[in-house]
């Protein structure tokens, strides 16, 4: 089962640049192959990745207060699972959603993201695979 998203919230999705702190640095886009996450990837050995954020659950604006609080419980499940990482931001340039806080979780897979993505109460998660990121929304299932 998929979450019917609306078609601002998917252009809002689709347009965000998605910057990764790593060595070197990223700025991602959906759908379009990124040479520099090629090799964060190769060097990681990961096969797949995701970005997700506990930012702003269910697409509803929150307090920076309660959007950290979300993100550092979202770090520690992350890191109590043993997934490398690195921080990122999603960022809307048309400046109609604020800055969030992201991870790039290295390795994972599919239904890993999708549970996690989901526990945060995420609409949607990047899913990269091949070299490329894809959107998808999340459908519901559970992570412990």
């Amino acid at each position: 089962m998929t979450n019917r998203l609306s078609d601002s919230l998917i252009t809002a999705y689709m347009g965000a640049i998605y910057k990764i702190e790593s060595s070197p640095p990223i700025s991602l886009k959906i759908n379009t192959p990124n040479k520099q996450l090629d090799l964060v990837m190769r060097s990681s050995n990961a096969d797949h990745a995701a970005i997700i954020t506990a930012f702003n659950p269910n697409s509803y604006l929150h307090t920076r207060i309660e959007n950290l609080a979300r993100q550092e419980q979202l770090m520690t499940l992350i890191k109590k699972h043993g997934f490398e990482f690195f921080s990122g931001r999603n960022i809307d340039p048309r400046g109609e959603w604020p800055d969030e806080e992201s991870f790039l979780i290295l390795g994972l897979d599919f239904d890993c993201a999708n549970n996690l993505a989901r526990k945060f109460d995420q609409n949607a998660f990047v899913w990269i695979e091949h070299n490329q990121a894809y959107l998808h929304t999340t459908s519901s299932l559970s992570f412990t």
